[in-house]
């Protein structure tokens, strides 16, 4: 991760990818927990709901899945997690989600990604012209002492 020498960053935690689905329709969590399904297949491309702040409809995934001569078809692209578990409890979409932002609900499930996928670190950074402030170092320890 670049990071501008004039921050100081604090790594929070690292997160995982999980497969989320909702088991309305029992033949999907079926077909996707089968190993030798690709979910990318044409025969099996349930639309995937996407999370971009920036609005984009490529990720990482979607390079890896081009390294390997796939695709998926993204369904829809949302600016947050938070807006993930309501679209897929009312549609037929599936997402791909840090493991720390996977809902605790019994209609999800909640599976290991079909493919290898890489991880991303959270960090807290903040100008070095406020390192010394104590109230700021109050703050990050604060929010630090919350994540597990």
């Amino acid at each position: 991760m670049r990071i501008c020498y004039l921050l100081y960053p604090k790594k929070l935690f690292f997160n995982i990818f999980k497969l989320i689905i909702v088991v309305r329709r029992a033949g999907i969590a079926a077909i996707i927990r089968t190993p030798r399904i690709d979910i990318s297949s044409s025969k099996y491309a349930y639309p995937h709901i996407l999370v971009s702040g920036r609005a984009e409809a490529r990720s990482p995934v979607d390079a890896q899945l081009a390294r390997m001569g796939r695709k998926r078809r993204v369904g829809v692209v949302l600016p947050s997690f938070g807006m993930v578990p309501g679209l897929l409890r009312g549609s037929n979409m599936i997402a791909m989600l840090p493991s720390r932002v996977v809902p605790p609900a019994g209609d999800l499930t909640v599976l290991p990604p079909p493919i290898a996928v890489c991880g991303f670190p959270l960090h807290l950074a903040w100008h070095r012209r406020r390192d010394r402030d104590r109230a700021l170092q109050h703050v990050v320890g604060v929010v630090a002492g919350l994540v597990p």
